[in-house]
């Protein structure tokens, strides 16, 4: 890519002589470059602290910090500056980790020249990318300073082309996704306006004048609305090219004008207190009172008009009024509020009422273009409803709050009070069973007749009983009952029945007999582990199980106890915390050290015939061998890592250099032993690649995603073709693969494919019934060493004995098989079956 300007680059990497060797190639590569080097991540962040780069490239391995720990510093400073890392570590996982932390790209060291020409690109296009994403943010900058808070859009029309662009606010007010052209922003207008806005659009072109009107909006592309339309003339050479401007729905404030208009028009006759307060000079002045209002207070229209709250109430009321009036103009909307009026709030020579009155006022702001001028209010008389409440409030307290039933019976056994839950219990109303005959108290005094009657004489203060019975609103039903005595002051004592619903209780207690002879065999004879229930407080029903005692637990421990009773805090919070995640519907997973011996414990729900959870299951597994086996492994991973990374960055660096050194030799200098010296640097070159891919984790495969197998083949043989070997592509079925992994296993069968079978090659890819197959012309395997051939270190020839081992394990990490056959022009045949077919 083209760059016109200068490029300013800081090159970092441990070793000088690699540093010198990619500043030199790149300036080669670009005379638009600069490379400014740095061989320590320190002496990086201290030229960039005196010196601004277009771009940052880094090595990954270094003594003092990686590459990617050196990227999060910079990011720190420079968020934006492009970032490549270019490494001799060639990893996926790398790759990964560096683009989550912000590089710009990613690009693994190879031998020959060709890297740095890959570099010089990947340099030239970040730069440009870049450079473009800070236009653009200037032109979305200004594109968002046309538009105003809410209900406003911004938009431009090309004189010449017609074409439209519009912010997307104008969009939203018009209820269109598109406005392309200037017959498309004219029809977002009702049909009635359109002659208008197009005389308009015209008037300020000819004029080179702006132009505002309000015009209706469209009703298919949404509601009805009316904008303020205004057009500014943008103008060239003194000719107008374009018109800008804005849209304003204005459709809220018409209405608020209209509604005022009406409002005033019912003033005069409504029956409510009805008053209008002007705000317009900053003040609360009366404007109007209708009749009801003076009829109510006293306080004629001639009298408050005008006149400021404070002349009408005194400082300390109107203080409080003005409070009032503030908070609906800050609201924005309607509140309604209790207030006392007396004659002592207005001033003596005021007129008024004679005592103390209680009303419900409600207020609402009135905006005019944008601006609350007016408050209008409306007040009703609520001394009725107060006496009301006060007779009711010590019956609140008491019943309304309580969320069980509670009802009180006189003498007779009638029902005087109930509250709100034993009225929904008895699927009645309050008025109803006011005075009924209660014959649920009936049927406790039926089945305790002598309990009963000496708490009703006033020998005993109370009684507990159950009681289960039929009832209209919930059906049969068992309640724990407390009767209380209660004694008056005046009258015969009362009733009071205080109940708790517990037929859920009962019906748990019965279910857990059921669930506990169900799961009593698996509970008592689990090998290897435990079998833990219990219940909606994390309380344990049963538990048992071979392993309990392996650590000192008996079954009988468990029962009634919570994990905080029986294990230690940490591992106690984590089991509560799974526990309740299963009472939600959640089955867990998880591991847990306890005595020195590791278990896995799965957790899961049990529901009910009806499907409710009403108890959670843990099944303890001891995994302490697994564990210790799984820990084995890894520590052999890391050291087939650290192997990795000696092979990767201490003999690749070397390797490297001297291949670009021979890259730099003049043309005319080659000789056989040039030739041979280069094609050993690629053989070491490859045999690195093949160790690293097998000494890391093996191949691994990331997700499967569709990969269609005609273009995978052939991008994997530009990388590995010659001038005179020949690709014959029969196959272009889509399949299930990791893309990554299927180029790679494409690109070893084709290398092996030339080195065995000469330069001549002719290699096909073609279809089986459940897969594919790659063959070549050559000379074939012999069947006595099909199997070996898929062994690491396995060559006959200049190869590196991996690429087919790397193949194989490609194929087994996608769970496909592999078979070794003879083509029919005698050459070597990989079938790949048991592949899926992508939908």
């Amino acid at each position: 890519m083209a760059i016109s300007s200068a490029v300013r680059i800081l090159h970092v990497d441990d070793d000088p002589g690699f540093a010198d060797l990619t500043a030199e190639m790149l300036e080669r590569e670009n005379e638009a470059f600069s490379v400014d080097t740095a061989t320590t991540p320190d002496a990086a962040l201290e030229r960039l602290q005196q010196t601004d780069f277009d771009c940052i490239v880094s090595d990954y391995e270094m003594p003092q910090t990686d590459g990617i720990e050196l990227l999060r510093t910079v990011r720190e400073t420079h968020p934006t500056t492009p970032f490549i890392l270019f490494t001799g570590k060639g990893s996926e996982e790398v790759a990964s980790e560096a683009l989550s932390a912000g590089a710009t790209d990613y690009l693994q060291k190879q031998p020959g020249a060709e890297q740095y020409e890959l570099l010089a690109n990947q340099i030239a296009n970040a730069v440009s990318a870049r450079a473009a994403e800070r236009r653009a943010e200037r032109q979305t900058d200004l594109i968002r300073q046309s538009e105003f808070l809410g209900d406003t859009g911004g938009w431009e029309l090309d004189l010449d082309t017609g074409a439209v662009r519009c912010t997307p606010g104008t969009r939203r007010l018009c209820g269109r996704s598109e406005i392309p052209d200037r017959a498309a922003f004219v029809g977002c207008f009702a049909a009635s306006d359109r002659p208008a806005v197009r005389a308009a659009l015209q008037e300020a072109a000819d004029a080179a004048e702006q132009v505002r009107g309000e015009y209706r909006l469209d009703p298919s592309g949404g509601s009805e609305r009316t904008v303020q339309l205004t057009i500014d003339p943008v103008s060239e050479d003194r000719s107008v090219v374009a018109l800008r401007g804005a849209l304003r729905d204005i459709t809220d404030r018409l209405e608020r004008e209209k509604a005022l208009k009406r409002a005033e028009t019912v003033f005069t006759h409504a029956q409510d207190m009805l008053f209008v307060i002007s705000h317009r000079d900053g003040e609360f002045r009366y404007r109007r009172v209708n009749e009801a209002y003076e009829e109510a207070t006293g306080l004629l229209n001639e009298y408050v008009r005008g006149k400021t709250l404070q002349e009408v109430f005194g400082e300390q009321r109107a203080a409080e009024i003005a409070q009032r009036y503030r908070e609906c103009i800050e609201r924005g909307d309607a509140i309604r509020y209790e207030e006392s009026y007396e004659r002592a709030d207005v001033p003596t020579e005021a007129p008024g009422p004679d005592e103390t009155t209680y009303w419900e006022t409600q207020i609402a702001p009135v905006e005019i273009d944008g601006t609350v001028e007016y408050i209008i209010g409306a007040t009703r008389d609520i001394n009725d409803r107060k006496q009301r409440e006060w007779e009711l409030q010590r019956y609140q307290t008491v019943f309304d709050e309580a969320p069980d039933p509670i009802v009180v019976c006189d003498e007779t056994g009638c029902y005087d009070l109930l509250n709100d839950a034993a009225v929904d219990l008895l699927d009645n109303t309050r008025d109803a069973l006011s005075g009924t005959e209660s014959q649920y108290l009936a049927q406790i005094q039926s089945d305790h007749p002598e309990e009963y009657e000496a708490l009703r004489s006033g020998d005993r203060e109370s009684l507990r009983v159950e009681l289960t019975a039929e009832f209209p609103g919930a059906g049969e039903r068992t309640l724990d009952c407390r009767l209380a005595r209660v004694r008056c002051s005046e009258g015969p004592g009362e009733i009071a029945v205080l109940t708790r619903d517990i037929t859920e209780r009962t019906r748990r207690e019965r279910e857990l007999q059921t669930l506990t002879r169900q799961y009593q065999t698996l509970v008592e004879h689990f090998p290897d582990g435990g079998v833990f229930l219990f219940d909606c407080d994390c309380r344990y029903v049963r538990a048992g199980g071979q392993e309990l005692a392996e650590v000192g637990l008996a079954s009988d421990e468990f029962i009634g106890q919570t994990p905080h009773d029986l294990f230690p805090e940490p591992i106690a919070a984590e089991t509560v915390e799974n526990y309740r995640a299963v009472l939600d519907g959640e089955s867990n997973t998880f591991e847990q050290e306890y005595q020195g011996e590791h278990y896995r414990i799965q957790t899961v729900p049990v529901r009910d015939d009806d499907g409710e959870i009403t108890h959670g299951m843990a099944v303890s597994e001891n995994v302490t061998a697994q564990l210790q086996r799984r820990q084995r492994l890894e520590r052999q991973n890391e050291r087939l890592a650290e192997f990795a990374s000696i092979v990767s960055h201490d003999l690749r660096n070397p390797l490297q250099v001297a291949s670009s050194h021979l890259a730099l030799v003049e043309p005319d200098a080659e000789s056989e032993h040039v030739t041979a010296a280069a094609e050993a640097l690629d053989r070491c070159g490859e045999l690195i690649d093949d160790l690293l891919a097998l000494a890391r984790d093996g191949v691994q495969i990331d997700a499967l995603d569709t990969a269609d197998l005609g273009t995978v083949a052939t991008e994997a043989w530009e990388t590995v073709r010659t001038d005179s070997a020949e690709l014959v592509v029969a196959a272009t079925e889509p399949i299930q693969a990791d893309p990554g992994r299927l180029r790679q296993l494409f690109e070893n069968l084709f290398r092996n494919a030339a080195e065995h079978a000469g330069p001549d090659v002719t290699v096909t890819v073609g279809l089986l019934d459940d897969g594919f197959y790659v063959e070549d012309d050559g000379e074939g395997i012999p069947a006595d060493r099909t199997d070996e051939v898929l062994q690491a270190g396995y060559s006959t020839g200049d190869g590196t004995g991996f690429g087919l081992r790397i193949v194989d394990q490609i194929v087994r990490a996608h769970g496909w098989g592999i078979e070794i056959t003879e083509s029919e022009a005698g050459g070597a045949r990989f079938e790949i079956t048991a592949v899926a077919t992508a939908e």
